[in-house]
């Protein structure tokens, strides 16, 4: 029994029949792509028969190089020393010499007390010496002549040594009254005021010893070990002023809650132009690390959440290398964990796995190069 053949069959059959010798003629237009250049270096262009699923990527060499390294550390700046000036002797405030605010030297008068009862017991102690010293000179002449007691000699000559430190006490205390400046530094409040009654040990005046100036900032854990006294800093202050210094203190202990130690640089401020309680940043040179710049794109995880890098062996063998970051640049990430030149996948990392071999595409700073696919790769690629 016959069966009518329907028009919409052969239709059906000869499209797809069509469509079939036109994708074996080979050139095709997709999406307005035109014929594909066999010479373009976007692709790898040997393919292999024998294994026609082997994934392309692009990979870039990478040399180890030295990073210049330093340690930044964020403080704030302060007087090396505050020191309070007090009076050693009591008496009546006569003169304060100096205002807040003014640079003093070592040995500048800051405040002077009233002298006159001092130089009385200064004038009543140097005749109290004289008197003595003629009772012992007499008394001792007599003795040697044979008409006065033996005995009387040495306490005349207790007296005389008494009256001696007596007078040397007074003097003393007279030139308490003068209250100089025992450092350079800067006066600041608060200051004795002229006629106030001062007791021994009050206070005359206060000054802050700002040179040099100290930079007090806290290192971690992690980068205390690098830092040693004496390595030279380049500070800058949030006013915009710059100047050199030192490590001049390193804790011993860290504190107990931050984990961090307490990290003093000295800032030479002979002219005491830079100012306490400023912001300011410090950058401690450190000794050049070896290491790799790469592109932060490069950077991936492997199962464990391990920072890394997919590389290539001499037979483009894809290996997964751990890395540490060592600081990031605009440009770039330097990473340490590497060794010597290394291929770097660049593009395509996401997609491979360890142990796999590739079909490689070299790249130098983002410009393709001649295809390094070995004669067993594939026409696909990592886009």
């Amino acid at each position: 029994m016959a069966f009518p053949i329907k028009f919409s069959h052969v239709l059906a059959i000869g499209l797809t029949a069509g469509v079939g010798f036109y994708m074996l003629g080979g050139t095709t237009m997709l999406s307005g792509q035109g014929p594909i250049d066999p010479e373009a270096p976007v692709r790898a262009t040997a393919t292999a028969a024998d294994d026609p699923d082997m994934f392309s990527v692009r990979a870039r060499a990478f040399s180890i190089q030295d990073r210049p390294n330093s340690l930044i550390m964020r403080g704030r700046t302060q007087a090396d020393a505050s020191v309070m000036v007090s009076a050693e002797t009591g008496g009546r405030v006569v003169e304060v010499a100096v205002n807040e605010g003014d640079q003093v030297a070592a040995g500048d008068l800051l405040c002077r007390l009233d002298e006159a009862a001092r130089r009385a017991a200064v004038t009543q102690a140097r005749a109290a010496v004289a008197q003595t010293e003629v009772d012992l000179n007499a008394a001792q002449e007599l003795a040697s002549n044979g008409f006065g007691a033996q005995n009387r000699v040495p306490t005349l000559q207790a007296a005389f040594d008494g009256a001696q430190a007596a007078l040397e006490q007074a003097e003393l205390d007279l030139e308490r009254t003068i209250v100089t400046a025992p450092v350079d530094g800067l006066v600041q409040l608060p200051l004795a005021d002229v006629g106030t009654q001062l007791a021994p040990g009050a206070l005359c005046a206060t000054l802050l010893d700002v040179d040099p100036l100290v930079i007090t900032g806290q290192v971690s854990e992690r980068d205390i070990g690098a830092l040693s006294v004496g390595m030279p800093a380049s500070v800058e202050l949030v006013t915009g002023e710059e100047a050199d210094g030192e490590v001049s203190f390193i804790a011993a202990v860290a504190d107990t809650e931050t984990r961090t130690f307490r990290v003093d640089i000295d800032i030479p401020n002979p002219d005491g132009s830079l100012r306490g309680g400023v912001t300011a940043e410090a950058a401690v040179d450190l000794p050049p690390v070896r290491g790799h710049k790469v592109p932060l794109s490069v950077l991936g995880l492997d199962d464990t959440g391990t920072v890394g890098v997919h590389t290539l062996d001499d037979n483009n063998i894809v290996a997964f290398n751990p890395v540490i970051i060592l600081g990031d640049e605009r440009d770039g990430v330097w990473v340490s964990g590497l060794d010597g030149d290394v291929r770097v996948i660049v593009v395509g990392q996401d997609f491979v796995e360890p142990g796999q071999e590739v079909a490689v595409t070299m790249v130098e700073d983002g410009i393709l190069q001649t295809s390094q696919a070995p004669s067993s790769s594939a026409q696909g690629v990592a886009q």
